[in-house]
C-alpha cells in the first residue's frame, strides 16, 4: 500500500494582495500553444504569483502539483502526477495507477506511456476542457535522471490541449535548447520577473494601503533592481516601522536579517513565539499552533500572525510562512533558543504524526536526528511490512539512515530485508536477516532482565518500536519472512512457522502469508487434501486483507494443486475469479502476476484451448520484470512454452526452447544452492520426453540408467522422477511392474489424480506392447473415461502412441466415441504407421542381442554378474558394495564387457542384456 497522497500538494495556493502583471500574463497567453512553459528564477521573484495571476485571468482547467524533495523518486513523482491529472476524469489515470500499484516498479516509462495513451484517448471525450494546464511547482527539487527523462517523454507525446507549466529555481534538464529552437517551449526568467517602476509603485501602494512619495518609490526600485521579494517585504517594513528612504539596505544576502530587525523584532512577544513555531512546519493552522503551545490560541492571536505580513501562501485550511523568512527564523531559534526549538520540534513532530502528515514528520525527525522516531514514522508511512509501497521509495527513505542506524533499529532492518528479498540480493538479504535477528534477540534479552513495564516502553521506544504489541508483531513478521526465505532456499528443516501457533488475528497483514507457508509445504509433500484446504483458506484471508501479492501467488499454486487433484473446474474458477478481482482493484501489473497467467496457460493447454493458452503465454512474456524470480520465469515462461510446442507437435521449436532454458538457467539459476527444492522437472527430463515423442527412446533410457538420488528433494519431484525412471527402464526391457504399482499406490494415497492416471495409461501402453491386448483395453477404457470426466484432455494424449492408436480404433458403437472425436479433432500426430515406439524398440534390440549372442557366451560368470548389475542402473560403487569387490575390479570387468560385446556405453550393455532376457 502506497503512502497517502497529500491533498495540499495538489491544491493551487490562494495568494492575497496580488498585483496584476499584464505584460507577463500576455506573454503567457502568447505561449498558449507551446507544449512547455518554464518560469525560472531564484527564490523571491514571484514565480508562483505570476502563474496564479495568469490563471486568475483565464478559464483554463488547472491540474496543480507542488513538488518537494520527497517526490524525487520515480514512482512517487508519477503517483502524484496521476493524482493531479485525475481531476480531469475519475478513470483517466486508472491504467497508469494500476502499474504504480506495483510495489516492485523499476522502470516508469510504461507508466508514462499509459498516461499519455489515456490522455490522447480523452481528447475526443465530451467532458474534455478546451485547454488544461498542468503546473509543476518547484521542479528544482527533482534531479532524478529517470524522472526527468520520463517527463521529457511525457511532454513530447502528450495531447495538444494539455500544456505543462513549470516553476523552478534552475532550468530543468528537459532538452530546453532543442525545444526553444523548435518553438516548442517558452522560458520566463528572473530578468522578465523583475518589477517595472510602475509595478513597484502598485505593490507599495497595495502593501501600505496609501499613496507613497515618488522619491521613495524610485529609491526602492533603484536599490532593489525590481526584485519582487525585496519590494514586497520592504513595503511591509515601511508599514510597520515608518522607515525613511535611504535608511535601509536591500542587498539580497542581508534581506532576511533586515526583516528580522525591522519586522519580527517589532511584533509583540506572543506573535513572535507563534511565528517561531510556525517556521518549523511546512504549513500550519490555528489548531497546530494550539497543539504545540499546549494552550488554546485565540482568534485574535492567530489573526496577529496572519497580519504580520510574513504569510505568503494560503492553502485550503492551512497557511505557511514566506520561505525567505522561515529559514532565517529557524536559524535564529537554533542559535538563540536551542531548548525551545527542541521542545517545539518534538511537539510539531507529534502534531504532524497525529495529522497523518507522515512525510513532513519523517523529514523533521531526520532533521532532528531523532532516528528511532523516524523509524516509527517509516512504519506509519507503509502501515506494515507486508504492505510495502514502492520499493524505490522505500530505498529512498532508508538511505536517510546510516547502516549503523539500520543495524540498531530492528524495524529498519526488517524493511531492508524485505527490500533485498524483493530484489533477489541474496547475500545482502541473509546478512540483513542475521543482523536484524541479532538486534531483536538483544532487545528481548534486555527486556527480560527488567520488570518495570514503564522501562519496557522506554526501551522499545528508543528502538523505534511503539509498544510491546508492535514488538511481538515485529518478531512474528520477521519469523514469517525468514521462513519465506527458507522455503525459497529449500531449507525446509528450518521452517518454524509451520509448527507454531501465532497470536495473530485474521486481519493481521502477515496472517495470510503464514497460511501460505503451510499451504506450500503441504503441496510439496503431495498431501493434496490438506494443501488444497490450506490454499483456499490462504486465498480467503488474502482477499479479505486486500493482499493482492499473496492472492496471486496462492491462486497459482492452488490451481496446480487442484489440477493434480483432478478438479480442473475449480482450478479454472479460482484463477479467473482472482484475475477478475485484480482487474477491479487495478492490480494486474504486480510482479508476480506472471504466476497467475502461467497457471491459466497450463490449464488451457490441458483443455486443448490452444488459442487462449498462447494468449496467456504472451501475457507471461509481457509481465516479466527485473524483479521476477528466476525459477518462476523458467516455469511460467519456458516450461509453458515447451508444453505448448509439444502439444502442437512443433518438436524443432521445442528443442530450441530447451536450449533457451539451459542458457537461462546457466545465467540465473546457478547461484541458488538449493535449486533442487522445486517441483519442476529437470531439463534433461524434458529433452528425454521430447525425444520419446520423436520415437527416440535412447535419451530416456540413458537418463533412467544413470538416475540416482544425489540429494534430498521434495516428494513431488522425487515421485515424478521415479515415474520417468520406470518408463526408461521399462523401455530398456526390464520388468518394473511392482515398482510401477507401488508408485500408483502412492499417487492414490496422496490423491495425486493426474499422476495416477498417467501411470495407469503407461501401464496400458506397456501391456499392449507385450501383446496383452485385452488387459490393456480394460485399463484403457476405465482410465480414459475417468480422465475425460475429470476434465483432462492433453494428459490423455501425452500418454503416447499406443493410447492414440487405441483412441483411433475405438468402435463406432462404443460409448467412448465422443471422447475419441473430441480428443483427436484437428490433431495430427507424427507416429509409426503399424507399430508402437516401445514394441519397435524391443524388436530392434532383440535382433541386436541375437547378433551379439556369441559375444555374450564369452563373458565370464563374474562379468555376467556385473552386466546384470549395470542393467539395473547401478553405479560402480553400488556394484562393488553388492558383489563385495573393489572399485578398480568393477571398472576392469566393465572394460572387458565393452570389449567382448563391441559396445561403448553402459546403456548399450543394459539394453542388450535386457533384450536377451526377453
Amino acid at each position: 500500500m502506497s503512502p497517502t497522497v497529500l491533498v495540499s500538494k495538489l491544491s493551487m495556493p490562494r495568494l492575497a494582495n496580488l498585483v496584476h502583471r499584464p505584460r507577463l500574463v500576455e506573454q503567457l497567453d502568447q505561449a498558449i500553444e507551446y507544449p512547455l512553459v518554464v518560469v525560472q528564477s531564484a527564490a523571491g521573484f514571484g514565480k508562483t504569483h505570476l502563474i496564479y495571476d495568469w490563471l486568475q485571468h483565464n478559464n483554463h482547467h488547472v491540474c496543480w502539483l507542488s513538488l518537494d524533495a520527497m517526490n524525487n523518486v520515480p514512482s512517487e513523482f508519477w503517483r502524484y502526477i496521476c493524482a493531479s491529472i485525475e481531476g480531469l476524469h475519475p478513470n483517466i489515470t486508472a491504467e497508469a495507477q494500476a502499474l504504480l500499484s506495483n510495489s516492485y516498479i523499476d522502470d516508469v516509462s510504461e507508466v508514462c506511456d499509459r498516461l499519455i495513451t489515456a490522455l490522447n484517448q480523452f481528447t475526443r471525450h465530451r467532458l474534455r476542457p478546451n485547454h488544461c494546464v498542468l503546473v509543476l511547482e518547484d521542479l528544482h527539487h527533482i534531479d532524478h535522471e529517470t524522472i526527468l527523462s520520463s517527463l521529457s517523454r511525457f511532454i513530447d507525446h502528450k495531447p495538444y490541449w494539455l500544456q505543462v507549466v513549470i516553476t523552478s529555481r534552475a532550468l530543468p534538464a528537459l532538452r530546453l535548447p532543442y525545444r526553444l529552437s523548435q518553438k516548442q517551449a517558452s522560458v520566463i526568467n528572473a530578468q522578465d520577473l523583475n518589477y517595472t517602476l510602475e509595478e513597484c509603485q502598485q505593490v507599495l501602494i497595495k502593501e501600505l494601503g496609501q499613496s507613497i512619495d515618488e522619491t521613495v518609490i524610485q529609491d526602492i526600485y533603484d536599490k532593489s533592481h525590481g526584485w519582487p521579494a525585496a519590494v514586497q517585504l520592504l513595503g511591509l517594513s515601511i508599514r510597520h516601522t515608518k522607515l525613511k528612504p535611504g535608511s535601509y539596505n536591500l542587498n539580497s544576502e542581508f534581506l532576511s536579517e533586515y526583516l528580522m530587525e525591522e519586522i519580527y523584532s517589532n511584533l509583540d512577544p506572543n506573535t513572535q513565539v507563534l511565528l517561531c513555531i510556525a517556521c518549523l512546519l511546512p504549513n500550519f493552522n490555528k489548531a497546530a499552533l494550539s497543539f504545540i503551545t499546549q494552550t488554546q490560541v485565540s482568534k485574535s492571536e492567530y489573526d496577529a500572525v496572519l497580519n504580520s505580513g510574513l504569510i505568503r501562501q494560503e492553502h485550503e485550511d492551512t497557511v505557511s510562512l514566506h520561505e525567505l523568512f522561515r529559514q532565517r527564523l529557524e536559524q535564529y531559534l537554533t542559535e538563540n533558543r536551542p531548548q525551545d526549538i527542541q521542545s517545539w520540534r518534538k511537539a510539531a513532530l507529534a502534531w504532524l504524526v497525529d495529522a497523518e502528515q507522515f512525510e513532513a514528520a519523517f523529514i523533521l525527525a531526520i532533521k532532528m536526528q531523532y532516528w528511532a522516531r523516524a523509524a516509527q514514522i517509516l512504519g506509519d508511512l507503509f502501515i506494515h511490512p507486508s504492505k510495502i509501497g514502492h520499493l524505490d521509495y522505500l530505498d529512498f527513505l532508508l538511505n536517510h539512515f546510516t547502516q549503523a542506524h539500520i543495524k540498531a533499529l530492528p524495524k529498519l532492518g526488517l524493511f531492508q530485508s524485505i527490500l533485498y528479498f524483493s530484489q533477489f540480493k541474496k547475500s545482502l538479504l541473509h546478512e540483513s536477516l542475521k543482523q536484524t535477528q541479532l538486534c531483536l534477540n538483544q532487545l528481548e534479552d534486555t527486556l527480560s532482565q527488567i520488570h518495570d513495564p514503564n522501562q519496557h516502553a522506554d526501551i522499545l521506544f528508543a528502538a523505534g518500536i511503539k509498544n510491546s504489541l508492535e514488538f511481538n508483531e515485529l518478531i512474528q513478521a520477521m519469523q514469517i519472512l525468514k521462513d519465506l526465505v527458507c522455503l525459497f532456499d529449500g531449507k525446509v528443516d528450518q521452517l518454524k512457522c509451520i509448527d507454531e501457533v501465532f497470536q495473530l488475528s485474521e486481519r493481521h497483514p502477515m496472517y495470510s502469508w503464514w497460511y501460505y507457508l503451510q499451504f506450500v509445504h503441504a503441496f510439496m509433500r503431495e498431501d493434496f487434501p490438506q494443501a488444497i484446504a490450506l490454499g483456499k483458506k490462504t486465498l480467503k484471508i488474502a482477499r479479505e486483507n486486500n493482499d493482492a501479492l499473496c492472492c496471486i501467488t496462492t491462486a497459482s499454486w492452488l490451481s496446480h494443486g487442484l489440477y493434480q487433484h483432478g478438479d480442473l473446474k475449480s482450478a479454472f474458477e479460482y484463477c479467473l475469479d482472482v484475475q477478475t478481482w485484480l482487474a477491479e482493484i487495478n492490480a494486474l501489473n504486480l510482479p508476480n502476476i506472471t504466476a497467475l497467467y502461467g497457471a491459466l496457460g497450463f490449464l488451457y493447454v490441458e483443455t486443448r484451448d490452444v488459442e487462449n493458452a498462447w494468449r496467456m503465454y504472451e501475457k507471461v512474456e509481457a509481465s516479466i520484470t527485473p524483479f521476477s524470480e528466476p525459477r518462476e520465469v523458467v516455469f511460467n515462461q519456458y516450461h509453458l512454452k515447451f508444453r505448448l510446442l509439444m502439444c502442437s507437435q512443433e518438436f524443432d521449436a521445442a528443442q530450441a526452447c530447451i536450449d533457451d532454458i539451459v542458457q537461462f538457467e546457466k545465467t540465473h539459476i546457478h547461484q541458488y544452492e538449493h535449486a533442487s527444492y522445486s517441483a519442476m522437472p529437470d531439463v534433461s527430463i524434458l529433452n528425454a520426453l521430447l525425444q520419446l515423442k520423436r520415437n527416440n527412446v535412447m535419451p530416456i533410457i540413458e537418463w533412467a540408467m544413470q538416475y540416482s538420488e544425489q540429494q534430498p528433494m521434495v516428494a513431488m519431484k522425487q515421485n515424478f522422477e521415479q515415474f520417468i525412471r520406470i518408463i526408461g527402464l521399462t523401455l530398456s526391457g526390464q520388468d518394473l511392474s511392482e515398482e510401477h504399482q507401488q508408485l500408483i499406490n502412492t499417487a492414490q494415497s496422496s490423491k495425486h489424480v493426474s499422476r495416477e492416471i498417467s501411470l495407469s495409461l503407461f501401464k496400458c501402453s506397456y501391456l499392449y506392447a507385450q501383446g496383452e491386448h485385452q488387459a490393456a483395453q480394460e485399463i484403457f477404457h476405465k482410465t480414459v473415461s475417468r480422465a475425460y470426466a475429470l476434465g483432462y484432455r492433453q494428459l490423455i494424449l501425452d500418454a503416447g502412441h499406443v493410447i492414440i492408436s487405441l483412441l483411433e480404433n475405438i468402435s463406432p458403437t462404443s460409448n467412448l466415441v465422443e471422447i475419441r472425436e473430441t480428443l483427436l479433432h484437428k490433431v495430427e500426430y507424427a507416429q509409426p504407421s503399424t507399430t508402437t515406439s516401445s514394441s519397435a524398440t524391443h524388436s530392434s534390440l532383440t535382433k541386436e542381442a541375437h547378433r551379439h549372442a556369441q559375444q555374450f557366451s564369452a563373458l565370464t560368470p563374474r562379468e555376467t554378474e556385473i552386466l546384470e548389475q549395470v542393467a539395473q542402473g547401478k553405479r560402480n560403487q553400488d556394484i562393488a558394495a553388492t558383489l563385495r569387490i573393489t572399485l578398480p575390479t568393477v571398472k576392469r570387468h566393465i572394460q572387458n564387457i565393452y570389449s567382448k560385446l563391441d559396445i561403448h556405453s553402459r546403456t548399450e550393455a543394459a539394453l542388450l542384456f535386457n533384450a536377451i532376457k526377453i
